[in-house]
């Protein structure tokens, strides 16, 4: 159940895989399922559909996957009875692969694919029911809604039951009756199951003689790697090549069923692509709803709007906090999603106040949806624990959605913890698991481990599980450890599957692949150094396409950037984002034309980490510093802060002495200054101490000193940058501006950069102004110059920017340069100035 938020209703909506359908309440049976569906692609990927994408993919020439998993569910189906409710849709092929009306390599090609998918969590059957939904998909045929919960036979099935292309039609209307098919049906479920793929010639030379058809495969028709409507298209035109209607000899199946009705009606009917998809879907949802009596089938498995991953509550050293840690799954086929938050319910159930964030993983997609994953890791206090959370999805411009898993919220069980860092797997294949159970249980817990057994003439393995009781070993805090251990034979510990239970709670579906190989005590103790919880949270995806830097206080470049460097880069910054996989910005504020937009546009990986996202073209994987402490004018004894002003007009604004230091604060420009009536600090490490403000300093804008100190970056220490002037003899002039790490050239003639790099060889320009009747700067020769935002502003004004990672080195340059002829257009740096303290 979904509400989305607004100023003043709330709207419920559901909406499913397969149209309008109720969202499914986790955790479900069908999870397991449900990921092998639909995530093809990307972050999490399960790869079920790699073998049959795209749809003509084969193990070899001559072979179509496709159509080799659609066959391989009718031959496991064409075994059924629904008169006595034995067999269908039941793995019973598994057994039946070396029957003479199983004839042909796909069928072992399939299941051999299918076995590593197959766990306690998945039978067999529903993986074959799953493979005709991935198949006919990627062939561009329709949805099969897929429906969980087939049970896996123990033994073959009768022999005689599959349709063989010599068989009589009346044998072939009993065989399809006896599956649920009437006679019509019949010729509409043989059009589908025909129109991927092919007879091969080493399977039946008396149809397909060897050497007469490319690698010896005769393709139903002319798009055979197509889910479309040509095989019945071409049988009603007379220009099939269909082997089973062409053939010489009786095996002309196709034949004796598409013309079993009156004047052709069903296959002519067929040949419309909206109906024959229509009825394709039918057939094939039908087929592989046949099963053995007793077996009830899940609702259709649909794709959850948000699903939870690896929910993890992990008791920690000293047994006063707990980890929680997971992924959080959002479907974004129809939302661009900004952020994801947890809201969630103590142990008792009372509502936290602070919700807990979580950070962008990656994307993924399948078939019919898109997804983005997110996770959280988040410390919690054992007593209070948690119990349940909702999931609270920003989407792009805003607005909110609050999932609360039809109601029931997404429940967390603390009663029983697998105590992943205290459990480990040694080389001899002894598992040693152990166990928290809080101390409020009154069940003792058991391990319980499911492997899987490799059986002789079967290409599926059999399943066992194995349970052991755990010991009890110490009681920490709220929480009593147990364990146990299970000694692996061979390979199972590669495959197997384990969890603890304990009365109706368990922690399950945990695998052996991050063990290591010796277990670590709980400590008793809390560790007296704690790791510091992180630094930064992530905000979101921001736009960075307008005429100023999203984030404009800093940046750096790194071509193994990461989101750790930038934010080292940033720490006296309140914010950081990254672009373009490799740039950095700094900033306490976004500009006010950077938006929030979807997750999915930052999807640059980061230089330095590929697991990471560093925004993308024009867009800002934005971070908020957590330790940020806001910059202050600081109190002095003896003196009061007085403002912002500009230096004088012919000399310093505080003339009577100065020093500089890279570890400048504002106490120690007050030392250095004891006695002086004023002091002040300016380009963060520089101070100057005077009796009096010199003629010309004004008062300026508070924003305009907003460099920090170079010893302390809690406290500004002023500002500082250039301007340069370029005439018709290259002559540079210079003097100071409030454009806080920035460089402006003002160029009213065509020049030569070359030339300007030559003598500040250490410049990166950030803005360059072109006026008339200079031509247009794409005109000029700036082969150093690479703008990444240009815009026209009146008159004639053309604007290009870079960042400029450090002026320092440029400043006593610029005081050798001689006096301009004409002012720059911009006004004089303003320095930090205090005064003394009046009564």
């Amino acid at each position: 159940m979904v509400w989305r938020i607004s100023a003043l209703v709330g709207i419920l909506f559901a909406c499913g895989q397969y149209g309008v359908a109720a969202q499914p309440t986790w955790p479900a049976s069908t999870d397991e399922l449900e990921d092998i569906i639909f995530l093809n692609t990307g972050y999490r990927a399960r790869g079920f559909a790699d073998p049959v994408t795209p749809c003509s993919t084969g193990v070899a020439p001559g072979r179509i996957t496709a159509a080799e998993f659609i066959r391989t569910a009718f031959h496991d189906m064409a075994s059924g009875n629904t008169y006595t409710g034995i067999g269908g849709l039941d793995g019973s092929i598994i057994f039946e692969t070396g029957l003479a009306e199983n004839v042909g390599a796909g069928f072992v090609t399939t299941l051999s694919l299918y076995a590593p998918f197959f766990s306690s969590r998945t039978s067999i059957s529903d993986i074959i029911a799953a493979g005709v939904y991935t198949a006919t998909r990627s062939c561009g045929g329709p949805i099969i809604p897929i429906r969980g919960g087939h049970k896996d036979a123990t033994e073959a099935g009768p022999s005689g039951a599959i349709p063989l292309p010599q068989n009589a039609l009346g044998t072939f209307k009993n065989q399809f009756l006896r599956v649920g098919y009437n006679a019509t049906e019949m010729i509409s479920f043989v059009a589908c199951g025909h129109t991927l793929g092919g007879v091969h010639s080493p399977n039946f030379p008396d149809i397909v003689p060897p050497g007469t058809a490319p690698d010896d495969f005769a393709v139903f028709d002319t798009t055979s790697s197509t889910f479309d409507s040509r095989l019945p298209i071409e049988f009603v035109a007379g220009t099939t090549i269909d082997p089973l209607v062409r053939s010489n000899t009786k095996k002309n199946s196709d034949t004796v069923v598409f013309t079993s009705d009156t004047n052709n009606a069903t296959i002519k009917s067929m040949q419309d692509p909206t109906t024959f998809a229509n009825i394709c879907k039918d057939m094939f949802q039908r087929m592989i709803e046949v099963v053995p009596a007793g077996v009830t089938l899940s609702d259709p498995v649909t794709a959850y709007e948000v699903k939870p991953y690896d929910i993890q509550l992990t008791l920690q050293d000293g047994a006063s906090t707990i980890a929680f840690t997971g992924d959080v799954r959002i479907r974004t086929t129809q939302r661009s999603v900004a952020e994801v938050q947890l809201n969630y319910k103590d142990h008792t159930g009372a509502t936290v106040a602070n919700p807990i964030s979580t950070i962008y993983k990656g994307d993924a997609k399948g078939f019919d949806s898109t997804f983005s994953f997110f996770s959280f890791d988040a410390t919690l206090p054992a007593q209070d624990s948690i119990s349940s959370f909702n999931v609270v999805v920003i989407v792009s411009g805003g607005t909110s959605e609050v999932f609360t898993n039809n109601g029931n919220g997404f429940k967390v069980d603390d009663s029983i913890l697998y105590q992943a860092p205290q459990s480990c797997l040694d080389g001899s294949g002894k598992l040693t698991v152990v166990a928290a159970v809080r101390n409020t249980s009154s069940s003792s817990p058991s391990l319980s481990v499911v492997v899987k057994n490799p059986r002789s003439s079967v290409i599926i393995p059999a399943l066992s599980t194995a349970t052991a009781a755990m010991a009890t070993q110490s009681a920490v805090g709220a929480y009593q450890l147990y364990s146990a251990s299970y000694q692996f034979s061979g390979s199972q510990a590669q495959s197997a599957v384990f969890g603890v239970v304990a009365g109706s709670s368990s922690d399950n579906d945990k695998n052996t692949s991050w063990l290591p190989t010796a277990c670590s005590p709980l400590s008793s103790s809390t560790p007296s150094s704690t790791p510091p919880t992180s630094s930064y949270s992530f905000q979101g995806c921001y736009t960075d396409a307008g005429g100023s830097r999203a984030l404009s206080g800093a940046a750096s470049y790194d071509d193994a950037m990461t989101v750790e460097k930038c934010a080292a880069a940033c720490t006296q910054f309140q914010l950081f984002g990254l672009e373009y996989g490799r740039e950095c910005y700094c900033g306490n504020t976004l500009d006010a034309s950077s938006v929030i937009a979807g997750l999915s546009d930052c999807s640059m990986a980061c230089s330095g980490n590929s697991n990471q996202r560093c925004g993308a073209a024009s867009r800002l994987s934005t971070y908020k510093n957590l330790n940020y402490v806001a910059p202050v004018n600081t109190n002095i004894t003896g003196y009061s802060y007085i403002g912002c002003y500009s230096e004088g007009t012919a000399t310093r604004a505080l003339s009577d002495g100065s020093t500089t230091s890279d570890a400048m604060t504002v106490k120690s420009c007050s030392t250095f200054c004891s006695g002086a009536a004023y002091f002040g600090l300016e380009y963060g490490r520089e101070c100057y101490c005077g009796s009096k403000l010199q003629d010309g300093s004004t008062l300026q804008a508070a924003t305009d000193c907003s460099m920090l100190c170079s010893g302390n970056t809690t406290e500004y220490c002023g500002l500082f940058g250039v301007c340069i002037d370029i005439d018709d003899s290259r002559v540079i002039h210079s003097h100071a501006t409030v454009k806080l790490h920035r460089l402006e050239l003002f160029i009213t003639r065509r020049v030569d950069y070359q030339h300007i790099h030559s003598i500040l060889p250490n410049i990166i320009l950030v803005h360059v102004h072109v006026l008339p009747p200079n031509p247009h700067p794409q005109q000029l020769h700036l082969p150093r110059l690479r703008p990444r935002h240009t815009h026209l502003a009146p008159p004639h004004l053309s604007i290009h920017h870079l960042p400029v990672n450090d002026l320092h080195p440029l400043r006593p340059l610029l005081h050798r340069l001689p006096t301009p002829n004409a002012p720059c257009p911009a006004p004089a740096t303003p320095p930090h100035a205090a005064a003394p303290a009046t009564d």
